[in-house]
């Protein structure tokens, strides 16, 4: 959903030698294995490099900073907060310049707080129209309400190269076909409390549990020019207490971008055979129910407007399964609500459509203190063994820079890092 001005509400996505000296600034970014405290303003913004950071929240106002490394490069955030206990409140998420002047680009699809009583809350936000300044600053503003003060957000940070020729780049995929078929039948799967215990779905079902206010993942992966199917089915409570009498209980798949942050599901158009897609949300009776979803094609120009979907890069997707947490639920539902999960996914991957290779993806699954990953709690950022190439990339063009151009970019960083202090 749109919530204007670039604001998103997240109810809460080698270089060759260097001189010695030019390593110094890399120094200035928080380190990814210590928790962060955002700064008041943006003049006391701490800066975080590429990967994924924890940061702590308040119940204030608080900055962070991210440099541009790439000439025209687009910034993407990505925050998410896995509450101990479920908790109710938003932040609003914004990029913005030094003066506090917006970015200006809208996330229609991150997490709102129109639902109760949950653990888990995600957004995502990018550099938009802030193509040239060499800093953007990622503005967090807790909702009236809010009662996650003293929680961390999982940050994950990415800087994306331009495009080649994005007018010779397919149109932004809003619209895909349902397909109707049968899926093989896989067993039963644990569903993930983190993105680290997430497990991978695809092309199958599934029996999966999902309990009332707690969280609920699993993992995907789509290339460029493919999409995923989502479908729920459950049976009812024929012999249960009546559902007729309070009111329906609601299951709702939201799709989460590689960065964290909801990607906007696409408009489900009835399969060639004339098979009509279900309800995005399964809604829990008496008798049989179903609720499915498809994502868009992963291309580049989903970002565009007037859509502006987040899910516009390829990577590790993430589906959360989620119901409120004070919702009227029946005794026979309280303790978890037993679906029938189909995935599938479609397409043929395709090619980058970037004039230089892409720096890696921060992988949100290996990060610090994520419960299903082999580092857990270990410190560790995106990646525990190899170099973040996205950093390095970043400090190789700044090598190049300052041998072209004296002692320029040396004083800029200077400015950065007292500002950041």
């Amino acid at each position: 959903m749109t919530t204007g001005s670039g604001n998103a509400a997240i109810a809460l996505s080698a270089a060759g030698v260097l001189l010695p000296w030019l390593i110094v600034p890399a120094a200035a970014a928080a380190p990814a294995d210590e928790t962060v405290q955002m700064g008041g303003d943006t003049a006391h913004a701490p800066v975080l490099a590429a990967g994924v950071h924890e940061v702590a929240i308040s119940d204030q106002a608080g900055f962070f900073a991210v440099e541009r490394t790439i000439p025209g490069s687009t910034i993407w955030v990505g925050e998410t907060v896995i509450t101990a206990n479920p908790a109710n409140g938003d932040l609003l998420l914004a990029a913005v310049k030094e003066n506090g002047d917006d970015c200006g680009w809208s996330s229609p699809g991150v997490v709102d707080d129109l639902i109760d009583d949950h653990e888990f809350r995600t957004g995502i936000v990018n550099s938009g129209d802030c193509t040239d300044d060499d800093v953007i600053y990622i503005r967090n503003e807790p909702g009236s309400g809010s009662n996650f003060n003293g929680e961390h957000l999982q940050v994950a940070i990415w800087e994306e190269p331009p495009a080649e020729d994005p007018s010779l780049l397919p149109p932004a995929s809003t619209e895909v076909r349902w397909d109707g078929s049968k899926r093989e039948e896989k067993g039963a799967a644990t569903l993930g409390t983190d993105f680290g215990s997430a497990p991978e779905l695809s092309d199958g079902r599934w029996q999966v549990r999902v309990q009332p206010g707690r969280t609920a993942l699993f993992r995907v992966p789509l290339a460029w020019g493919q999409h995923v199917q989502v479908g729920l089915s459950q049976p009812g409570f024929a012999d249960g207490p009546g559902f007729r009498d309070a009111r329906s209980v609601e299951v709702e798949p939201l799709l989460i971008t590689p960065l964290g942050g909801e990607g906007a599901w696409a408009e489900a158009l009835a399969s060639r055979s004339g098979t009509r897609a279900p309800s995005t949300s399964l809604y829990v009776y008496d008798s049989p129910t179903t609720g499915g979803a498809v994502s868009p094609v992963v291309q580049w120009r989903n970002r565009s407007e007037p859509t502006t979907n987040p899910a516009a890069f390829p990577g590790t997707y993430y589906v959360s399964l989620r119901v409120d947490g004070k919702a009227e639920l029946p005794d026979v539902v309280k303790d978890g609500i037993d679906l029938a999960l189909d995935v599938q996914v479609f397409g043929e991957p395709g090619g980058e459509p970037y004039a230089e290779a892409a720096p890696k993806l921060p992988d949100l699954a290996a990060a610090r203190g994520a419960k299903g990953s082999d580092d857990a709690g270990s410190g560790s950022a995106a990646s525990s063994d190899e170099p973040d190439w996205g950093v390095v990339g970043g400090l190789g063009a700044i090598a190049v820079g300052m041998a072209a151009a004296g002692g320029g970019l040396l004083a800029r960083w200077r400015r950065v890092t007292g500002r950041s202090r």
